[in-house]
């Protein structure tokens, strides 16, 4: 359960060598040498869990449903998670130890749970922070079909936690038009609101986006969009500043607070068809072989075309240097063509513009083979090579 401190190394002196036969047999002969050379171990992180339990019970059946979830996690994953409690006391399951034993011990840990109450003061569900350090990541723990069948059956949720050990009570105050779910990265939507923020507060509110269903108050309308969540105590404040300074601008008017639900229902409704237009009004072109460092240079070749909404990194920028150009369906057909005829001025263009600055062109080169730009929507794919890589330009 806790780790203990090795017990010192005794030298025996009675120990005498003894020849042995290392022979290899073939049955010993289990894999390939080198086969893993490039497996690596995965590092041990330390990070704060929030978990979610029903209101409809009291505070002592609520921590012992989840004393029950993390003792059946510890022992579905042994030596590879570590809860610290509220003592400071680690919590971890070896394989040599007894399951019914350590379930039994795991009652005395010291956990905190909150209870989050509705208007009329009633508990409607049950809230408790735990720091984990782990070697494996939430959604692997949810994978597990011990563990989830035990979440399942006590209507339990897990979430990473990005907020302090101490605040608990999150809300969601909103959520962001214009940009799908689907779409745009949420780092990067994370940061460019960082940045926004930042021109009004040097030191903005904490806050933090997930992708989440949206309906009106009636349920006869939803939508996909990214919701904003933040600490109950910083939401008027982080709500004051989403609605004011840049955020007046035309094109970053993005924030659709959630009291328009009750205040401005026919406001909130309009905000989700808008949404919803997103999604199928808008059309992909890929382009690969791109750092981020090259592509500021070539962003200003890229909004020169009309149509063009916005360029966002994909899931495979590290890999390939993948990028993804947001596009107006009507428009798409014609920014292609345009692309696939002025590629190779654009990437000169673009290279010119980067050598009168040498001090930042050294990490603006992209990636060594030069990928394709394509077209893509959710129902037909079309793929053209580009021309050349501006590496090979010079």
């Amino acid at each position: 359960m806790r780790s203990t401190p090795l017990k010192p190394h005794i030298h025996d002196t009675t120990h005498q060598n003894v020849e042995q036969d290392c022979r290899m047999d073939h049955d010993d002969m289990t894999e390939i040498a080198g086969k893993n050379r490039n497996n690596i171990e995965p590092t041990e992180q330390e990070i704060y869990v929030k978990w979610q339990l029903p209101g409809n019970t009291d505070s002592s059946n609520a921590k012992r449903q989840l004393c029950t979830l993390i003792a059946t996690l510890l022992i579905e994953f042994p030596d590879r998670i570590t809860i610290i409690d509220r003592k400071h006391r680690e919590w971890s399951f070896k394989e040599t130890e007894n399951e019914e034993k350590f379930t039994k011990e795991l009652e005395n840990i010291a956990i905190q749970i909150h209870p989050m109450k509705n208007k009329q003061n009633n508990t409607i569900r049950w809230i408790a922070i735990t720091k984990t350090r782990s070697a494996t990541t939430i959604p692997e723990w949810k994978r597990n079909d011990q563990f989830y069948t035990c979440a399942t059956e006590a209507k339990a949720y897990v979430f990473p936690h990005p907020f302090a050990y101490d605040e608990w009570d999150i809300i969601s105050i909103g959520f962001i038009k214009e940009v799908h779910t689907v779409h745009y990265p949420r780092d990067t939507l994370h940061n460019q609101i960082v940045q926004l923020l930042s021109q009004q507060e040097p030191n903005p509110p904490a806050f933090h986006i997930i992708p989440q269903r949206i309906t009106t108050l009636d349920k006869t309308a939803s939508t996909k969009a990214y919701t904003i969540q933040c600490p109950k105590a910083s939401a008027r404040r982080l709500t004051h500043l989403l609605t004011h300074g840049p955020f007046r601008n035309e094109q970053n008017h993005m924030f659709v607070p959630f009291r328009y639900k009750t205040e401005n229902p026919d406001l909130f409704l309009k905000c989700i068809r808008q949404q919803n237009d997103v999604y199928y009004k808008t059309w992909i072109i890929k382009l690969e072989g791109f750092t981020y460092e090259a592509m500021e240079w070539f962003k200003g070749e890229l909004h020169t075309i009309k149509g063009i909404s916005h360029i966002v990194p994909s899931k495979r920028q590290d890999t390939i240097g993948e990028w993804k150009v947001l596009v107006e369906q009507t428009k798409c057909a014609y920014i292609h063509r345009n692309l696939t005829k002025e590629w190779k001025n654009m990437i000169k263009k673009s290279l010119q513009t980067s050598y009168r600055h040498p001090q930042q062109h050294s990490q603006c080169h992209p990636y060594p083979q030069k990928k394709s730009a394509s077209t893509k929507n959710r129902n037909q794919t079309q793929t053209l090579t580009a021309p050349c890589c501006p590496s090979e330009q010079i």
